[in-house]
């Protein structure tokens, strides 16, 4: 991965099914912010992205989700069947996990 103008960019990777990825979709944080770029295949699934996405150096470990609009993607699904296109820019938000601590006398 490397730097780009205000994102980091992916190098071309093989697609889920060992084929060139030919699509590029972007990833933006909640705030609207470009975070990265990567080439991706329709048919690999959030899951398979999101484990690339893990590796990036500013990726918080909490759980992540990502939507398509207005849309909270499932992981299981590929690109395609969530209708995630060519230029496509997903969003991701960190969910931090709450902790509750509780005391009784």
């Amino acid at each position: 991965l490397s730097s780009g103008g205000g994102g980091w960019v992916s190098p071309v990777f093989t697609s889920c099914l060992g084929r060139v990825a030919r699509m590029r979709i972007s990833l933006a944080g909640i705030a609207g912010d470009e975070l990265v770029t990567l080439a991706a295949d329709e048919d690999c699934t959030l899951r398979e992205i999101d484990l690339r996405v893990a590796k990036l150096p500013f990726v918080r470990t909490h759980q992540r989700r990502y939507l398509y609009g207005n849309t909270v993607l499932s992981p299981a699904r590929s690109l395609a069947d969530s209708g995630v296109s060519d230029g496509a820019q997903l969003t991701l938000v960190h969910v931090t996990a709450w902790r509750v601590m509780t005391a009784t006398r």
